[in-house]
């Protein structure tokens, strides 16, 4: 034994080291550069007296809405983006954030005065030296700074002129999934908790892993914020799997390659010259993003016939999924759609 171990000793140890070699897998997704996508642009916004945050708000806030049979029973189910849950102001329907607005000081400019509760108090969330600017009389209702730290928003409100005040209110800043169930009724379901992470503005509502089931490319982070807030920039970009009951995974970056840090607004797809589905994300102050998919076995992009506004498509297991034809998908985006024909899809049906 001694002797056949001694002789075959770098045999073993050669083998213990390729067990002990990790495999490397090809990623979801590729990078790519603009060399070979021919895309080359710089979202780069220059602020000036015409273009500003409130003469365009659009190109800086605005969340993603989806539309996808998500749980593959016939009818069309919804992903609302919104604020996500990683940032200073937790909500609930009984202590929501509230905007209290009206021209307040008869200048002919409406004054908004936002709030959110501390301790079970709804207090300004601007200091006192920054509502001032904006409503004059905030230094004559609170001598000093510890008066305005004490007082809530009721105490404000009293001295002012309420008629005709609008009330706004936000309850919640979750991502959701909008489950369709029938007769105008939904049910609404939080999305997994990394997409809670920041902002969602851009998104795109594939199969991506082509198991028949419909998933989600989403993008986000603003940072359009006051000081006070800071940035929402939580996200780098993210990959929900479905799993053609409603519910999602998160693919994580080292799987999926998917990565689009800093400001990012705008996600499209578009089909390469091989025939395959390319992505393109937008960031604002930053170049664009290419991606290419690196699945593309029994694969084939089937376009929508011009006359046809919805589709069935019928799954081998015996499910069917309802596909829509939009324009569009997530925050000011425009995609030319297709259906994702897999050896999952037995047949589509246009309508």
């Amino acid at each position: 034994m001694y002797q056949f171990l001694r002789k075959n000793v770098w045999g073993l140890v050669l083998l213990l080291l390729l067990g002990c070699k990790e495999q490397k897998e090809e990623k979801l997704f590729s990078l790519i550069s603009k060399e070979h996508s021919n895309i080359s642009f710089n979202n780069k916004i220059w602020e000036t007296n015409e273009v500003h945050y409130f003469s365009f708000p659009y190109l800086y806030i605005g969340a993603g809405v989806g539309v996808g049979d998500f749980d593959n029973d016939g009818d069309t189910d919804y992903i609302v983006g919104n604020l996500g849950e990683n940032n200073a102001y937790k909500v609930t329907r009984e202590q929501p954030l509230r905007i209290y607005a009206k021209d307040f000081d008869g200048n002919s400019s409406i004054d908004a005065i936002a709030t959110r509760f501390i301790q079970d108090k709804e207090v300004s969330i601007a200091p006192r030296n920054l509502l001032a600017t904006q409503l004059n009389s905030v230094k004559g209702v609170f001598k000093s700074y510890n008066d305005f730290a004490q007082s809530s928003i009721q105490d404000l409100l009293q001295v002012l002129d309420t008629a005709g005040m609008q009330v706004l209110q936000a309850n919640t800043f979750s991502s959701v999934h909008l489950e369709n169930l029938g007769n105008g009724e939904f049910n609404s379901k939080k999305l997994p908790l990394p997409a809670q992470f920041s902002m969602i503005h851009g998104m795109q509502v594939t199969d991506l892993n082509h198991d028949g089931n419909l998933d989600m490319l989403l993008t986000g982070n603003m940072y359009q914020t006051e000081v006070i807030s800071g940035y929402i920039d939580g996200s780098n970009g993210l990959v929900l799997l479905g799993d053609g009951k409603g519910d999602f995974k998160e693919l994580p970056f080292k799987e999926s390659g998917f990565y689009v840090p800093g400001d990012a607004k705008s996600l499209v797809q578009y089909q390469t010259n091989k025939g395959k589905l390319g992505y393109l994300a937008t960031v604002n102050s930053a170049s664009t993003h290419g991606f290419k998919t690196n699945i593309a076995t029994g694969v084939s992009l089937v376009s929508w016939p011009k006359s046809a506004n919805s589709a069935m498509v019928y799954l081998t297991n015996g499910a069917e999924r309802k596909e829509e034809k939009y324009w569009g998908s997530g925050y000011l985006s425009q995609s030319k759609p297709y259906i994702i024909r897999t050896k999952n899809i037995k047949k589509v049906q246009f309508k």
